[in-house]
This record gives C-alpha cells, sequence and structure tokens, in this order.
C-alpha cells in the first residue's frame, strides 16, 4: 500500500494512528500487541466520531495519571496544574520494552526510529546527551502508545511508501513540563532544521505540530509528491480544538506514471 499523509490541519501521534484505522488498520492487532508491552497505567479506546463533516477515528490514549496534554487551559497558561512524572525512561530503557514484546522486527525499527529522532531533538533543545533525555511530553505514557501504534498500522496495512503534504502549524506559545515554549517547539524546529523541512503558518494561536507526529512523519514520509489518485480515505482527529477543521487525511493512492 502507497498512501499520502495531508497535514493541513497539523500533526499528532494520536492524528496518525485514528487516520490509519479509519483507512483500515485493525484495531485488535494493535491492542494485542500493546498489550506485550507490559506497560501499565494507560488504556486505550477507538471511537468513531464527526468532525466537521468528516467521518474519523479518534485514537485515545486513557491515562491513570493524567499528563494534561489535552488540557487546553494548562498549555495556554489560563490554569496550573500538576505534572508529575512517575517513571523516568531514556531511550535505552524504551528500547528494552520493544524488544521484550511481541513486536517484529520491523515494528520495533520504525518505533525506534521515532524515538531516536525525538531523542536527538530534545538532546540539542536542552544541549544534553541523547541517553539524558527522559523525553518529557514526548516520553509520557500517551506519546510511547502512539509511536508504538503508529508502527503497529504501518505494519498491519503493509504500508511501503508514504508521502506527506501540507505541513502547516500554528503560532504562540504552549506550557510544558520544562516550562513555557514558543510554537514551533525547540525540539520541533531541531526535526524540521535536520530533515530541511518547511511548513505552513497558520493564523491559528496554538500547537499544530507536535514532536511525536513530526517525528513520525520525519522517520517514514517522503515529502517529494508525485502525482496520484486518490482510491480511499481516512480521518484521523486530534483531542484539542482550533480554528481549524482539526483532521488528519490520509489517503490510499495510486501512483501515476508518465508514459
Amino acid at each position: 500500500m502507497i498512501i499520502c499523509i495531508d497535514c493541513k490541519d497539523g500533526v499528532s501521534g494520536d492524528m496518525l494512528v485514528g487516520g490509519l484505522v479509519n483507512l483500515g488498520a485493525n484495531e485488535n492487532y494493535i491492542k494485542n500487541k500493546l498489550k506485550s508491552l507490559k506497560l501499565e497505567g494507560f488504556d486505550i479506546i477507538f471511537s468513531r466520531i464527526n468532525k466537521n463533516g468528516k467521518p474519523a477515528t479518534d485514537f485515545n490514549v486513557i491515562l491513570r495519571d493524567d499528563n494534561h496534554d489535552h488540557d487546553m487551559n494548562y498549555l495556554y497558561g489560563k490554569s496550573e496544574a500538576k505534572v508529575e512524572i512517575k517513571i523516568k525512561r531514556n531511550i535505552v530503557a524504551v528500547e528494552e520494552i520493544l524488544r521484550n514484546s511481541m513486536l517484529n522486527e520491523r515494528e520495533i525499527e520504525i518505533s525506534m526510529g521515532i524515538f531516536n529522532i525525538i531523542a536527538d531533538a530534545e538532546a540539542k533543545a536542552h544541549k544534553i546527551d541523547r541517553k539524558e533525555v527522559i523525553f518529557h511530553e514526548n516520553g509520557a505514557m500517551d506519546s510511547k502508545i502512539d509511536i508504538v501504534s503508529f508502527a503497529l498500522c504501518i505494519e498491519d496495512l503493509k504500508i511501503e511508501k508514504v508521502y506527506v503534504k501540507n505541513l502547516s502549524e500554528g503560532y504562540g506559545e504552549i506550557n510544558t513540563r520544562v516550562g513555557v515554549l514558543p510554537i514551533p517547539t525547540p525540539a520541533v524546529c531541531n526535526i524540521l532544521e535536520r530533515f530541511n523541512l518547511s511548513y505552513n503558518k497558520l493564523d491559528v494561536e496554538g500547537e499544530l505540530i507536535t514532536p511525536t507526529g513530526l517525528a513520525a512523519l520525519a522517520y517514514i514520509g517522503d515529502f517529494d509528491i508525485p502525482k496520484y489518485k486518490t482510491i480511499k480515505e481516512g480521518y484521523g482527529c486530534g483531542k484539542r480544538d482550533y480554528k481549524t477543521s482539526c483532521r488528519l487525511k490520509i489517503e490510499q493512492i495510486l501512483i501515476l506514471k508518465n508514459n
């Protein structure tokens, strides 16, 4: 399968997983593989919803210890919340978890490829060694599950090629565990610079590109898109409500070759 991911309203890990499940990835395949990670403190729910007139899939990681990632008042400084990382895992610990699971080699390879991009971006942002990175937001339970679930979807759908278009970001500031950061965040900026990626700046106050979503696309995506026609569409929606349609469209495509 060849797909194109349209990020005109931004991109995040849960949006990617939701879109791929909406396209046809098997929910039970994802759930069974995630159980083998032997991680505690979360549940996952797939919901079919209508988002701005489109039938989308919401992939929701329910945390027993909330990290306030979807709390708009906290994210944009309108309220305070206690955010605590109880279990701190670096890149070495994450790889050990994956290799002791039921994930196959390609699923581990994709997952670790994404984690490594995030580790490098955070290490550069904080001027520390990559093995010292605890990932902050990106190491929180829901982001770990998003990354692995994305890899599982890619494998389950037998996706061979991923094209990416219309990468778009908002503006402003966002509250994080390490303080208030500008949008795009330093980690996102480092990934954009490393992979020489550009984006459309929308007139939307808020974070539309998360490090998790961008790292997934940077690892597996091709931003040089050929002519194609759409065979099937799937939509994944985010949890945050901005002045956009807040959806990510994933298309199964047929490449048009010139004779």
